[in-house]
């Protein structure tokens, strides 16, 4: 496999072109997600502190599969972004199909890192940078769970301190978009997620061109 250099910069600029081409796009998703799950948390609290346990736990349940279904649209979403095809809203649903191979393998991905952990920690750190690709593999090129976290560890290979990097350059950018009274979160989520679907893309180019 060859080596991809990373570039945050490029990276980072990339996202800003993207977050400013598509915002009111990517603006409304954000507020729709947003609102909804409030909605559903409030519902949920409201029966909950009524004492109705199934209705506590049919809310909490719904609130986490609509939770699941919308990182799928996002991450589908930014990807067809990325390829330059044109997005509606309804693309958001495109591959909530996949649902069950993403529940699998994020409880995979939560038990191998929760086991890496227990450990020495170390090896929960490096098992949750060395798979973290995963949801892309599933949703991208439709990948079942283990297959998904195969590649994954196999597409970062070798770059653990680059991946980390890139890991602090968005909690720093986010943390700013904090600081703008939370309202810059509007701004840098999109524009840091596009600048890691970049670099996703770019590895598994390289990782599935060697095949």
């Amino acid at each position: 496999m060859k080596e991809y250099h990373f570039n945050i910069e490029e990276a980072i600029k990339f996202g800003w072109q993207k977050t400013k081409k598509h915002f009111w796009l990517v603006f409304f998703v954000m507020i729709f997600s947003l609102f909804s799950s409030t909605v559903l948390e409030m519902v949920s609290r409201a029966f909950e502190q009524n004492g109705n346990f199934w209705g506590h736990f049919f809310f909490s349940f719904f609130a986490w599969v609509f939770n699941a279904i919308v990182n799928i649209g996002v991450i589908h979403i930014a990807l067809m972004f990325l390829e330059e095809k044109s997005v509606k809203f309804k693309n958001f649903f495109d591959k909530s199909h996949l649902f069950l191979n993403y529940l699998i393998g994020t409880l995979f991905y939560f038990v191998i890192v929760i086991f890496g952990l227990v450990l020495l920690i170390v090896p929960g750190i490096i098992f949750a940078i060395r798979f973290q690709f995963y949801k892309f593999l599933i949703i991208d090129k439709e990948l079942n769970p283990l297959e998904a976290l195969t590649e994954s560890w196999m597409m970062t290979k070798g770059q653990g301190w680059h991946l980390v990097r890139v890991f602090l350059a968005i909690i720093g950018l986010n943390l700013l978009g904090v600081l703008a009274l939370g309202i810059g979160l509007f701004v840098t989520v999109p524009m840091t997620f596009f600048a890691y679907t970049l670099i996703y893309s770019k590895l598994a180019k390289i990782n599935f061109a060697d095949k």
